[in-house]
């Protein structure tokens, strides 16, 4: 009775809010998409409830019981489906179908499974790093971003701002002749332009 009660206060104060995990909206970390069922035992029950025809007239109202027997909220439910079936098809506490919940069965998080898609259809950025059973590994992308492994432990290379000074030009007329030997047109020329003035300046700078 207490986890029933327990279902029916979140209903009554998060039912507006709360979101279905079957919208299609859920995803494991490889991109599948989940989909939530209840176990078979709850499954079949949760069928006979709502097709039993008794909804309307129950004790519980209806749309808690389509909440409650909703699989796309069961992580977040607790009460028993047999004990919600004997309060549905026999209302009142004296009912002989209760004596069979007189001990208490917690369930817990039993009450149902997940199951992934077999085709990946989110899209995700390969990360730079990740870990499997505790061992770090870098991904081909992290490795392009300079991520490494030293004694098991991600390191990145730091970024040399000056790394590739040695090709940049050291003067405009240095400059314009390269550009005239690469027969590239006055348009394509503004970026390294930039790139040439941005290094002359740290190099004055450096030798100041």
């Amino acid at each position: 009775m207490d986890d029933l009660a327990r279902d029916l206060g979140d209903y009554r104060m998060f039912s507006g809010v709360m979101a279905n995990l079957n919208n299609g909206n859920m995803y494991d970390t490889s991109g599948h998409v989940l989909t939530y069922k209840f176990t078979a035992e709850d499954e079949a029950t949760a069928s006979r409830i709502l097709s039993g025809g008794k909804l309307s007239g129950s004790t519980l109202d209806e749309g808690f019981l389509r909440y409650e027997l909703d699989p796309g909220y069961s992580p977040s439910h607790l009460a028993n489906f047999q004990f919600i079936e004997s309060i549905v098809n026999q209302p009142g506490n004296h009912s002989p179908g209760m004596a069979q919940f007189s001990v208490y069965q917690q369930k817990g998080n039993q009450n149902f499974v997940v199951e992934a898609a077999s085709e990946v259809t989110l899209k995700t950025p390969e990360p730079d790093f990740g870990s499997i059973d505790g061992k770090f590994f870098v991904t081909a992308t992290g490795l392009k971003h300079g991520f490494r492994l030293e004694g098991g432990k991600v390191m990145q290379h730091p970024v040399n701002l000056f790394e590739n000074l040695a090709k940049t030009p050291k003067t405009l007329l240095e400059y314009f002749l390269k550009a005239d030997e690469a027969d590239k047109k006055p348009a394509s020329l503004s970026p390294q332009l930039f790139n040439f003035l941005y290094a002359a300046e740290h190099i004055e700078e450096k030798q100041k």
